[in-house]
């Protein structure tokens, strides 16, 4: 039982941290610019009817908009509850899964908070201007998570 709730207060303390970090949670900026638009059209086909064939081009390679939709419709049309959750859930698959990897590594306690405290930093990806953390909802840090993941299921 203690072990869940120091564990729940890491998760909660990674949330907030990463989300400070990053800036703050900004709901409908940056490549939001591009799903939230999609996520409505998917949802209500009829908007946006000058910017389909964009949308219809960057949307047939990504199943998130359509995902995402399917939780906005699923919880009554709060887009803005849906992105929050997202965002927020994202952030808890990248602890767990950093978690994960810190146990198969082996790491000391001590390690696993540096380590974690690390993950709540912006990291620019080479050669871009994305981070791999952002203050918004963006599928880039559900990404981010499952590699860990991945990273964890190697190493364990």
């Amino acid at each position: 039982m203690r072990r869940a709730l120091v564990i729940a207060a890491g998760g909660a303390a990674f949330v907030l941290l990463a989300t400070a970090n990053s800036g703050g949670y900004r709901y409908g900026v940056s490549d939001q610019a591009y799903y939230q638009p999609a996520i409505v059209h998917a949802l209500e086909p009829a908007t946006f009817p000058r910017d389909r064939a964009l949308l219809a081009t960057q949307s047939r390679f990504l199943i998130s908009d359509q995902a995402v939709a399917g939780l906005v419709a699923m919880s009554g049309g709060d887009i803005e509850r849906v992105f929050l959750i997202v965002y927020v859930v994202g952030l808890l698959g990248l602890f767990g899964a950093a978690l994960a990897f810190s146990r198969a590594m082996r790491f000391t306690p001590l390690t696993t908070a540096v380590l974690m405290l690390l993950l709540t930093f912006r990291h620019r990806i080479a050669r871009t201007g994305a981070n791999s953390l952002e203050g918004y909802l963006h599928m880039r840090t559900l990404a981010f998570a499952v590699g860990v993941a991945a990273l964890a299921a190697i190493a364990s």
